[in-house]
């Protein structure tokens, strides 16, 4: 609950420094419950540390106030990106978007960030086509499509 107070500027800080307490946790129950895991995980197929990722994700990861305000951040940092900015988050949106892939991609990153980041990207692009085949020659919008399609690499 109180980090979902914290202001927009130290947000994704905060949710990575979460997470990293969290797996430093999580290595630590695993180190004191060792014996268990050898037991217990080969029956249910997870380890402490996998449970571990899996309870973070289903508990902070999928609450809509924090997946919503996830996405609306890292979306922010992006949008700077592209207009010419070196925003000093980009690492801190590589951290987020690991982490996200990490707690699992098909029922975290897929659908609360890359399908998000894929609309936002098409209609970004949609909109910046439209405007510079207006005001560019055809050479020229050409040029900026390659210059476009590297800096999304």
């Amino acid at each position: 609950e109180e980090i979902k107070k914290i202001d927009e500027v130290r947000y994704l800080a905060n949710v990575v420094s979460m997470w990293e307490q969290h797996m430093r946790a999580v290595a630590m129950v695993r180190d004191i419950l060792m014996y268990m895991d050898k037991n217990y995980s080969a029956k249910q197929k997870l380890t402490v540390p996998e449970l571990g990722v899996v309870i973070f994700g289903d508990i902070f990861l999928k609450d809509a106030e924090v997946s919503n305000r996830i996405k609306r951040l890292t979306t922010a940092i992006i949008e700077k990106e592209r207009s010419g900015e070196r925003p000093p988050e980009r690492q801190l949106l590589k951290k987020v978007t690991n982490m996200m892939y990490e707690v699992s991609r098909r029922t975290i990153y897929e659908p609360l960030l890359e399908y998000h980041f894929i609309e936002s990207s098409k209609e970004y692009y949609t909109r910046e086509a439209s405007e510079t085949s207006q005001s560019l020659s055809t050479p020229e919008y050409i040029r900026n499509c390659f210059k476009r399609m590297t800096e999304e690499r």
